[in-house]
């Protein structure tokens, strides 16, 4: 649509999309790809979304620690970004605001921490609040590479 309309977004656009494309197609085939990898696919994710929002957003992105050498599951902190992009919400005169965390301990242990302000109430049930299965296929799959080795929480406060 930005190509269509001649904006002067459109080149950063298709640069940022063409980057994300080639790391789908020719880096995730792999039981484990780069953290550092998987962390720059996460920001340009995240710089279309603030190209998308525009002004509206504020993304705060914290990295700590030794990115080099890790190895992790590839698409797997995806799931997470998208949904609190899909489900934050902007109060009335307010910016979208989400917080990621990023941070890798000297013994390689990955703590991710991700707020945002959700759509919806917060007091309902997951059913209630007719959850999808970004997160639940995420649990499942961390279930199954990182068996007895991960920790998911999800608070609603």
């Amino acid at each position: 649509a930005l190509v269509l309309l001649k904006s002067d977004k459109a080149s950063e656009v298709v640069l940022k999309l063409s980057d994300l494309m080639h790391y789908m197609l020719y880096e995730t085939n792999q039981e484990k790809v780069d953290l550092e990898k998987e962390v720059n696919y996460l920001k340009n994710y995240i710089e279309l979304e603030k190209l998308r929002f525009g002004e509206e957003l504020k993304v705060d992105f914290k990295l700590d620690g030794n990115l080099s050498g890790q190895k992790i599951a590839p698409m797997l902190l995806l799931a997470i970004v998208e949904n609190a992009f899909k489900h934050s919400k902007a109060l009335e005169n307010e910016q979208i605001a989400i917080s990621l965390e990023l941070s890798v301990q000297e013994n390689g242990q990955l703590d991710f921490k991700l707020k945002n302000a959700p759509k919806g109430d917060i007091n309902k049930s997951d059913e209630e609040s007719n959850q999808g299965i970004g997160l639940k296929n995420t649990q499942r799959r961390l279930e199954l590479i990182y068996p007895k080795q991960h920790q998911l929480q999800i608070r609603k406060n």
